[in-house]
């Protein structure tokens, strides 16, 4: 792979989100994973992942995988693929929270990334406030996965 890419962010450069104009942080280094995608550390100790079909928004664990313990990415090989789901919270009246998925775009608040396991239950990967940004990490967690979306 070409590290001389001229969509790749250079070392040293100070990168914002292209969605939300949120600042990520200096570029500290851009190499070849032999997993496929190409790695991005930042110097806030984030890694982001460049798929092979073309650059990505930066995004940092802390959005590609919110609802994953440790903000950090689950094993992929327990799951067989990933969807998007809308939710919307409630709230008891004790004050303690919950979600509900399986909502329309039109009703949701709130639109979660799943991963299917082999024996069928849904694992929240991602929590995203809009539809858009939904799709674009779904986009970048199944060239990270290597899973289908369903």
């Amino acid at each position: 792979m070409d590290l001389q890419n001229s969509h790749l962010p250079p070392i040293g450069a100070r990168v914002t989100n292209g969605t939300d104009d949120r600042d990520l942080g200096i570029v500290v280094d851009v190499r070849d994973n032999a997993n496929g995608p190409l790695q991005v550390k930042w110097d806030n100790g984030e890694t982001t992942w460049q798929g092979a079909a073309g650059i990505y928004l930066a995004r940092p664990n802390s959005f590609l995988y919110n609802c994953c313990s440790g903000q950090i990415a689950p094993d992929w090989s327990q799951f067989k693929s990933l969807e998007i789901g809308g939710c919307v919270t409630e709230t008891e009246e004790n004050g303690d929270t919950f979600t509900i998925g399986g909502k329309s775009n039109s009703e949701a608040e709130f639109w979660t990334i799943y991963a299917r396991h082999h024996s069928g239950e849904a694992q929240a990967i991602t929590d995203c406030t809009t539809r858009d940004a939904a799709e674009c990490a779904a986009s970048q967690l199944r060239d990270i996965s290597r899973l289908p979306m369903s």
